[in-house]
């Protein structure tokens, strides 16, 4: 269960403020419990949270269609350039998949809030399964509403060493809810209680690797 319980308020105002759809593609990245993808941003001039997220997803190499398979979200820091303290993460969501080059939403399971001004990695995963983050024939994504979008890191060893993929881009549209400055003091006292918690997961991918 995601601690992050600071849901958009009435008065938030929602904006895709990074976008690169549609899915054109049959195959794109593949994620697992060690292989990720993260795509770098930097917010805007607002506090608020990330309340949807839209991702175009294909079978893993060699899967067959329908399926049902498996992704997960995480949020981290960034630093020096590179995914570095996980903040918050989804529990592996089921995606029934029954086309290729289709956009899933996963909004709602996502709540992850951004602060103004701040370097993130949305790094996206895979169980053992595997699936395929699909492509847009390399077109780069287009930030908004004071939003920047930074690149592509991808990993093949659950986020100990971070390298810049191709040209190769991934179907993504990001969702966010400003936060009215006056209601974001009582966010931050939120955040803080639920830090313990938050502190306390495991790493995307982590739990099989040592066996």
């Amino acid at each position: 269960m995601a601690c992050v319980a600071i849901g958009a308020s009435s008065e938030a105002l929602g904006a895709v403020v990074i976008q690169n759809t549609p899915a054109t593609a049959d195959g794109g990245s593949t994620v697992s419990e060690t292989n990720w993808k993260a795509l770098l941003f930097t917010s805007g001039a607002s506090a608020g949270v990330v309340d949807s997220i839209t991702l175009g997803l294909n079978p893993p190499t060699g899967g067959s269609l329908p399926a049902s398979l498996s992704v997960r979200v995480s949020l981290y820091s960034v630093e020096s350039g590179v995914p570095a303290a996980i903040l918050a993460a989804s529990d592996l969501m089921q995606i029934e998949m029954s086309a290729l080059r289709q956009t899933y939403a996963l909004a709602y399971a996502i709540e992850f809030s951004l602060q103004p001004h701040t370097p993130y990695a949305l790094v996206v995963s895979s169980d053992a399964t595997g699936i395929r983050w699909s492509n847009n024939s390399g077109v780069q994504p287009v930030a908004s509403d004071g939003f920047q979008y930074d690149g592509f890191l991808i990993t093949e060893d659950s986020g100990s060493n971070w390298v810049t993929p191709g040209a190769m881009s991934n179907v993504l549209l990001l969702g966010f809810a400003a936060i009215p400055e006056a209601e974001w003091s009582s966010v931050v006292v939120g955040a803080g209680l639920c830090a313990g918690a938050i502190g306390l997961r495991r790493r995307p991918g982590r739990a099989d690797t040592s066996q």
